[in-house]
């Protein structure tokens, strides 16, 4: 937390972490506790398909989560879409008939959470497939671990270009993805105006704060 020039308060947080509950190294207890000793205020474990509880400490807010996916080839789209703040787990079983990116984005704000893409340019996403898309709250600019050595695309800044240029801007924001815990942890974040740390209180700000 640092207060600005103009009397703002501000809070570091990742949105996006897996931990052993899916495919992530570490336990949550164990990646909770590593983001806490580099000075986040807020962490989200988004484990694939797994609703991570959230709860509120004194000085600390960990943030519910789940990283859903749906798609099986590049050619048709694979869009991973993770669901922040969510009040239950939404109504989504992955490989249900009828699954879509629509679908989860519907049921992610359903249960009052925010919907937010995650490394397009990692998925090879296409803006012009995005943009028939309702309701993104936000989209990963940069994601720490589809970077080397791990991956090769954690630079999304060309599909939000092309985004723009067909009439959509979306919040940006950088995360660490992280699954490996090999240098892919507590190296992105975005920084968040709010009045206090806790869930509500982000909500009173407009997103253009974030």
């Amino acid at each position: 937390m640092f207060t600005d020039v103009f009397g703002k308060t501000w809070y570091k947080g990742n949105l996006h972490t897996h931990t052993t509950n899916s495919d992530g190294a570490y336990t949550p207890e164990e990646t909770i506790a590593l983001y806490k000793s580099k000075n986040y205020d807020f962490l989200a474990l988004t484990d694939h398909w797994f609703h991570g509880e959230g709860r509120q400490e004194e000085k600390f807010l960990l943030l519910n989560g789940t990283e859903f996916d749906v798609g099986s080839t590049v050619q048709e789209g694979i869009y991973h879409i993770v669901g922040i703040g969510m009040e239950k787990a939404p109504a989504l079983t992955k490989r249900a008939p009828g699954l879509s990116a629509q679908k989860i984005i519907d049921e992610i704000h359903n249960v009052n959470g925010i919907a937010i893409l995650a490394h397009p340019a990692w998925s090879l996403d296409r803006a012009s497939e995005v943009a028939k898309l309702y309701g993104i709250d936000g989209c990963e600019i940069y994601n720490t671990t589809s970077g080397l050595p791990w991956n090769c695309r954690p630079y999304s800044g060309v599909f939000f270009d092309e985004m723009a240029l067909l009439g959509h801007y979306l919040p940006c924001m950088a995360a660490d993805d992280a699954h490996h815990y090999t240098g892919d942890e507590t190296r992105s974040y975005i920084m968040v105006q709010a009045d206090e740390l806790t869930r509500e209180g982000r909500r009173k700000c407009d997103r253009s704060d974030v």
